[in-house]
Order: structure tokens, then sequence, then C-alpha cells
């Protein structure tokens, strides 16, 4: 490596020190979502403008959300999950392991409703957020 690579290397490195940790994690999790966006539509077959078409947005709304450099709602998260039937993103609970499901009645039902949700993969939630009202209620 010649001196100016090492400058140049020293310098990149420098400038991802002084990052915000916070700001670079919401990148890596848009373009984990974007690379996710990419999977579904090819195991689908569709293309961005079928996507486009599907969401009632422009062609260049949806460019930009593949490219993973959209700051993404949890409604337009929502919204991309409805339409493609599959879940984009999972979380986890600190109560429980990443094998562990846990499916309530609501969700049961979205997942199995005629709207478009069948066969879509019940959605994950942590234990400690499924309220007592879910649970059957003794006599």
């Amino acid at each position: 490596m010649n001196n100016k690579e090492k400058i140049f290397n020293q310098r990149v490195n420098e400038a991802f020190d002084s990052l915000d940790p916070v700001e670079l994690e919401l990148t890596r999790i848009s373009f984990d979502i974007a690379e996710r966006l990419h999977d579904i539509l090819d195991e689908k077959g569709m293309w961005q403008k079928d996507l486009a078409q599907l969401m009632g947005k422009k062609e260049s709304e949806v460019s930009r959300w593949l490219k993973g450099m959209h700051n993404f709602t949890m409604k337009t998260v929502v919204k991309l999950e409805f339409a493609l039937q599959k879940p984009i993103i999972g979380i986890i609970g600190a109560s429980r392991s990443a094998n562990e499901t846990v499916s309530t009645p609501v969700l049961r039902a979205m997942t199995n409703s005629p709207s478009g949700m069948a066969g879509m993969a019940p959605m994950t939630v942590a234990k400690s957020a499924v309220k007592k009202s879910t649970q059957p209620q003794a006599a």
C-alpha cells in the first residue's frame, strides 16, 4: 500500500469513527429492509413498477426504498407487509429466544382472513406484549 492509500484509509477510518452510532444503525436497518424487499420481489417475480402499483406510489419513491437510503416509518413497513403478504422485519423480545414465537388471536385472525393475509407467516411479538385480554377469561 502506498502513502496516498494509507492517508486515504486513515481519513476514511477517522470519518467513520466520527459518525453517530445511532445514524449508522438506522442506515444499516434501512439497507436491511431494502435487501428484504428485493428478496421478496425476486421470490414473487415482481418488479419495482409492480410494487409501486400495488402500494399506490410513484415508481421513483419505490426506487428510493429499494436503494436503502429511505427512512422507513413503521406505517410504511406495515403497509409493505400487508401488500406483499410477507413479513419485512421481526422483533425479538428480551424475554424470549429468536426461535420462540407467540401468536395472539388477533394475529392469527389477520393471517387467516380473506383480505389477502392468508398464507402470511404469523408475526411474532414478545410474550410481555401480549395483553391479558387476549387470554381466555376464567369464569
